[in-house]
This record gives structure tokens, C-alpha cells and sequence, in this order.
């Protein structure tokens, strides 16, 4: 199975690299969910990969349904959720979110949603997709409910290039895996074009395992507003993800997209 290019192996394997890096993100979820009154209850992680966040949340004592596309991918959410304790708070499944109704009963209420860095645009067609998403999952919300995203923008794109020049290359070593970036930016079509190029270090060599080439559109902060707003949600907080500047653009070196993503806080209307 591939996901966003990569077999299902090296993408666990890069998700693994990324463990620590949802502490970050989870202190980031957590000032919104406790600065609008979510101080415990049901969270959907759509999206959640190998639990980086839903495991996180559940040791703060949240109850957290993750869903992911990628059955290994949700194998190894279930082992560190065993790992960390917390496999009584947190469930699991192997499915498509954008068919919620598929995989969660018409009962099921959720005081919080999570979105995070899992949408690749096409244009229209995906912001049709997404409002017929967020359309389905306020069923699936309790009043007042919460739902944080974050993803990425071409305002704070741009914003980041200016700030921080060498975004749009870099490199990082992850557990043996040499994992090479290139990004181009088209302003006229607000598109993205990325090269990935991951090496794997073998008797001190490195060969070449996966490169994966792919366009995506960069939507603007309005239009995921727009898309929220016409599916029922009232969007109440949007901010940068982080503050970059030149001296600490290396810690972001890890994450290199929050460094033109927001984060977005809708409450269910």
C-alpha cells in the first residue's frame, strides 16, 4: 500500500522519526481545547497515523478514536498505545475519514476533532470534499464542539520565505534514513511542487530507497474558513502554527512545515 507515495514500511519508519515532535504539537491542541472549555471528554484524530497525537492526549486523560488509511500505520498505533498505557483510552481503526459514516456509529459524540497536516489540495474538488467531511463530522459532535486544524497556507508561505530563505531545501537525518527535501513555489497558481529523496545509510553508504515528486495547492487561510463556514462550524481562533525568524528556524528543523502552517479552531454552530 502506498501513502502519500511512500510503501506503508518507510512512512511508519518516518513517522517513528517524528515521534517527539508531538509534544509540540499536543501543548499546541491542548491550550485550545482548554481555552474553550474542553477539559476532558471524546476527541476523533483524523488522520492519526501511528497515535503521535491520540496517544499523547490520552495520558492527559482525554478518550481519543483515531482513523488512518494505512493499516500498518494503525498496527502500530495500537503497540505504543499498549506500550504507554493508555490502550483502555484509545481506539484505533483502519479506514477512509472522508466516509466517517462508514466507520462511526450515528450515536457517537465527540466534544473535540483533530485535523492535522493530513489534506493535500487539488483545487476545487478538494474543497468540495472537505466541506462534505466537515458537513458529516458535526453530526458526530457534541454541541459546542470543537474541531483544530492545522495545515498550511500560502500566506504564511510566503511570509516564511521572506523570513527564513532555505525553507524550500533542506535535509535531515532520521534513525539511518537520509531524508532529502526541495520545494518550488509557483505564486501565479498558488501551487507547491515538492522532490522528496530518501537514502538509507548502509555500510557507511547511502542508497537510494524512495524519491517521491508531487503538486499540491496551497490554499489561502479565507478559503478553508470559507469551506468551514458553509458546513456549519463557526471558526473562533486562527494563528500561526509558529513564530519563525532566521535565529530559530533551526529548531523547526524537525517539522519544517509549521513553518508556513496555521492552526484553526472551529466550534460546531
Amino acid at each position: 500500500m502506498s501513502v502519500y507515495g511512500f510503501n506503508e514500511e518507510l512512512w511508519v519508519r518516518l513517522l517513528e522519526a517524528h515521534w517527539n515532535s508531538g509534544e509540540r504539537d499536543v501543548e499546541t491542541i491542548l491550550r485550545g481545547l482548554r481555552k474553550f472549555g474542553v477539559e476532558e471528554g471524546e476527541i476523533i484524530d483524523l488522520g492519526c497515523g501511528i497515535g503521535r497525537l491520540s496517544i499523547r492526549l490520552a495520558l492527559r486523560g482525554y478518550r481519543v478514536l483515531g482513523i488512518d488509511l494505512s493499516p500498518l500505520c494503525v498496527m502500530r498505533a495500537k503497540s505504543l498505545a499498549r506500550h504507554y498505557g493508555v490502550e483502555n483510552r484509545t481506539k484505533f481503526i483502519v479506514g477512509d475519514y472522508y466516509n466517517l459514516e462508514k466507520h462511526v456509529k450515528e450515536q457517537k459524540k465527540f466534544h473535540a476533532a483533530l485535523n492535522f497536516q493530513t489534506v493535500s489540495w487539488k483545487g476545487k474538488e478538494t474543497a468540495e470534499k472537505l466541506a462534505k467531511l466537515y458537513l458529516t463530522l458535526s453530526r458526530f459532535m457534541e454541541s459546542g464542539g470543537l474541531l483544530i486544524i492545522q495545515e498550511v497556507c500560502r500566506e504564511l508561505l510566503v511570509k516564511a520565505m521572506l523570513e527564513a530563505p532555505t525553507i524550500l531545501r533542506w535535509f535531515k537525518e532520521y534513525n539511518g534514513l537520509l531524508y532529502l527535501n526541495k520545494w518550488s513555489y509557483n505564486p501565479k497558481t498558488s501551487t507547491l511542487a515538492s522532490v522528496k529523496r530518501i537514502y538509507e545509510e548502509s555500510n557507511r553508504h547511502y542508497r537510494l530507497v524512495a524519491e517521491i515528486r508531487r503538486e499540491s495547492y496551497l490554499p489561502s487561510i479565507l478559503e478553508y474558513r470559507s469551506v468551514l463556514e458553509s458546513s456549519g462550524w463557526e471558526v473562533i481562533n486562527v494563528n500561526p502554527s509558529v513564530k519563525v525568524n532566521m535565529e530559530n528556524f533551526g529548531d523547526y528543523s524537525e517539522n519544517p512545515w509549521l513553518l508556513y502552517s496555521f492552526t484553526l479552531t472551529a466550534r460546531k454552530r
